[in-house]
C-alpha cells in the first residue's frame, strides 16, 4: 500500500472592518468558522465579538484543514449582529450551536461556492431567518457570510496570495436602525509548521493494542483478558501482530468515524448502519462501552 501523502493548512479569519453598521451605536456580532475536508466537517468555532461600533477589529480565529493531496478543502463563516440574554447560559449555549449549525450549511456548499452572500442575503431570506436567535423586528441581522471550496492541489498558490479581502454589503435594515450594513473581512490560509502538525497529532486521543488476527484476519483489540470470540472457531490469535493504533475521536484528519469497538468479540465494526452485523460471539455486535474511531480514508 503506498504511503497517505496529505497536505496541512491553517485558515485564518483574521479581521473585518465595519465600515456601516445595522445597528444606530453598535452592531453585537457573534461570528461562526467551519472547516471540512472532502465535504466532512472537521473543525467549527463561535466567537462573542461583544457591542462593537464601525470600525476595524480582530477576529483572531483559525482552524487547521489536514486533507489528502488528491482531495479538497472547504471553509465557511458567518457573522450575525445580533441582542440576546448573554448572562443566560443556555441561551448563549443555544445561539452558539444555531449559528455553528448555519455556518456548517454554507460550508457544505448549501448555496454553491460563488456569490454566497448575495444569494443567502438577498435571495434566501428564509434561509436567514432560520437564525432563530436574531429579532427580525429590530436591528438584529446577518451582516457577512461565505464559503470557499479549494482543490488541496491549489492551497499552496492560495497561501501565496497572501491577505484576501471580502465585501459584503448587507440588506436593507429596519426603519430607526443605522444604515445598511457594509462590512469587509479578511482571511487567509497557511501551510502549518512541522511543530504545529506535531502538536495536533499530540492532543489526538490514540488507543494502543489493536492486533491482527492470523485466522480471521481481522483487527481485534488484544488489551483485555479475553481475547474475544473469532469468527474463524474460538478466540483470537494474535500471533505475528504488529501493535496498531487508532484514533479515538479524532475531527481533524478526514476519514470515516463511526468505526466502534465490540464489548463482546473485541472486534471493531461499522455501526454507523441502521443494524450493527452479526457478531461470532453470538447475536449482533454490543458497542456498549466504545470510543468513536476515525479510519483515515
Amino acid at each position: 500500500m503506498g504511503d497517505h501523502v496529505v497536505q496541512c493548512f491553517m485558515i485564518n479569519l483574521e479581521s473585518m472592518n465595519a465600515s456601516k453598521i445595522r445597528s444606530v451605536f453598535n452592531d453585537s456580532d457573534i461570528v461562526s468558522l467551519t472547516v471540512s475536508v472532502n465535504g466532512i466537517v472537521t473543525g467549527n468555532i463561535t466567537k462573542d465579538l461583544g457591542d462593537l461600533g464601525s470600525g476595524n477589529y480582530a477576529i483572531g480565529m483559525y482552524l487547521p484543514a489536514i486533507a489528502p493531496a488528491d482531495g479538497s478543502v472547504q471553509f465557511s463563516f458567518l457573522i450575525v449582529n445580533a441582542g440576546f440574554d448573554r448572562s443566560n447560559e443556555k441561551e448563549v449555549k443555544r445561539v452558539m450551536n444555531t449559528l455553528s449549525d448555519k455556518s456548517a450549511q454554507l460550508c457544505a456548499g448549501v448555496f454553491g461556492y460563488k456569490d454566497v452572500w448575495d444569494r443567502a442575503n438577498k435571495f434566501h431570506t428564509n434561509w436567514l431567518r432560520g437564525i432563530l436567535f436574531v429579532d427580525w423586528t429590530i436591528c438584529d441581522g446577518a451582516v457577512a457570510g461565505d464559503a470557499f471550496s479549494f482543490p488541496v492541489s491549489t492551497l499552496q498558490s492560495v497561501a501565496a496570495q497572501g491577505h484576501h479581502t471580502e465585501r459584503y454589503p448587507g440588506s436593507d435594515s429596519p426603519h430607526g436602525c443605522g444604515e445598511n450594513s457594509l462590512y469587509f473581512v479578511d482571511w487567509s490560509l497557511r501551510p502549518l509548521s512541522p511543530e504545529e502538525i506535531s502538536n495536533i497529532v499530540a492532543q489526538a486521543r490514540s488507543q494502543f493494542n489493536w492486533q491482527w488476527c492470523n485466522k480471521c484476519q481481522g483487527l481485534a483489540y488484544a488489551g483485555n483478558p479475553t481475547m474475544g470470540a473469532c469468527p474463524a472457531g474460538g478466540q483470537h490469535d494474535h500471533t505475528g501482530s504488529g501493535n496498531y493504533v487508532l484514533q479515538n475521536d479524532l475531527a481533524l484528519i478526514p476519514g470515516q468515524d463511526n468505526w466502534q469497538w465490540c464489548n463482546k468479540c473485541q472486534g471493531l465494526a461499522y455501526a454507523g448502519n441502521p443494524t450493527v452485523g452479526a457478531c461470532p460471539a453470538g447475536g449482533q455486535h454490543d458497542h456498549t462501552g466504545s470510543g468513536n474511531y476515525t479510519l483515515i480514508v
